[in-house]
């Protein structure tokens, strides 16, 4: 995903290209530069692509292409078109993260169930700025925002936050990464590692190693090797 749209590596020529085109995309708005955020490939063969245009599924069989765009006056529609991240847990569920609050995309009705802070109490998060989502073993949501990380029980349908106040270095939480029990935090202050069974944390800083405080807003991976990559302004 980038700035101008969504490109594919071409192995043979050793060049990224443009992934739709006219033969294989008969959408107008994929064939038109887009800001890409985050795009996945969910377990049915549907690519969900995050803009910020809003949400395209596209089907890499059929090529058929489903837009889902937010509209107020519609509340079963996404938070944002501002998306920044989807992920999809181990039910098949599609949860997408926007700067205006988290969704659940329902399959049955084809629209999303809406999550933001002007709800209900028990179901509000702390922040709409939604950076990173990740389920840990026991269904627990994980949802990295603005203000803090926020813990989701889908089984109770509540919400709690740890932020500064718990000992959390930084509230901005960019990406997160899952090791056992431990989910690898990166933030706008170092890296912090965060134990769901204990709540104990382990802060990283420059003496550390790190290549800076500041990282990017989903930008991480763990290779083959059980190493961790955060991705930063410095690298």
């Amino acid at each position: 995903g980038t700035e101008s749209g969504l490109l594919i590596l071409n192995p043979k020529k050793d060049v990224f290209e443009p992934f739709f085109t006219k033969q294989n995309c008969k959408n107008e708005n994929l064939l038109k530069p887009l800001r890409v955020k985050d795009v996945i490939e969910d377990r049915k063969g549907n690519l969900w692509i995050g803009t910020n245009q809003g949400i395209f599924k596209y089907n890499l069989i059929t090529q058929n292409v489903s837009t889902y765009v937010h509209y107020q006056s519609n509340p079963h529609t996404i938070s944002s078109n501002e998306i920044n991240v989807i992920y999809e847990n181990k039910s098949g569920d599609i949860w997408v993260g926007t700067s205006s609050g988290l969704s659940k995309y329902n399959e049955k009705t084809n629209d999303f169930t809406r999550y933001g802070t002007l709800t209900k109490q028990k179901r509000s998060l702390s922040n709409q700025t939604i950076f990173s989502l990740l389920e840990d073993e026991n269904g627990i949501l994980w949802i990295g925002t603005d203000a803090g990380l926020n813990k989701y029980n889908t089984k109770t349908d509540t919400f709690a936050c740890i932020n500064e106040r718990n000992g959390l270095p930084n509230d901005q939480i960019l990406c997160m990464l899952k090791e056992g029990s431990n989910l690898w935090l990166s933030t706008n202050k170092g890296v912090v590692r965060y134990s769901t069974n204990t709540g104990k944390m382990r802060a990283y800083n420059l003496n550390d190693g790190l290549q800076g405080f500041e990282f990017n807003p989903n930008s991480g991976c763990i290779s083959p090797r059980g190493e961790l990559f955060f991705g930063g302004g410095n690298g």
